[in-house]
């Protein structure tokens, strides 16, 4: 399955260090929101946008709350490899 340019480019950016959270209220309502690595910026992302790349086994998440975070799976790694010939190695407790 294809993934847009602004996926493809979330993707890109956990593979170079930037950290990608689900924020989650005591009310149970989510908020992904990508960190970057060097602390400068937070950005909000679309929840949809998370959830396909999750669902297409690109990322995986640690569970943790109240943030959990999510990391390249291998199949993601290879991804980004494939687009931009670079990207760090996957977490190898993820699917």
């Amino acid at each position: 399955m294809a993934i847009s340019d602004h996926q493809q480019r979330l993707l890109e950016s956990v593979a170079q260090g930037d950290v990608l959270k689900v924020h989650r209220s005591m009310d149970g309502e989510k908020q992904f929101r990508l960190h970057a690595l060097d602390g400068s910026a937070v950005q909000v992302v679309s929840s949809e946008d998370v959830e396909l790349l999750m669902r297409l086994g690109l990322v995986g998440s640690n569970m943790k709350f109240p943030a959990a975070t999510f990391l390249l799976t291998e199949a993601g790694a290879q991804r980004v490899r494939r687009q931009t010939g670079t990207a760090k190695k996957c977490n190898p407790q993820l699917p």
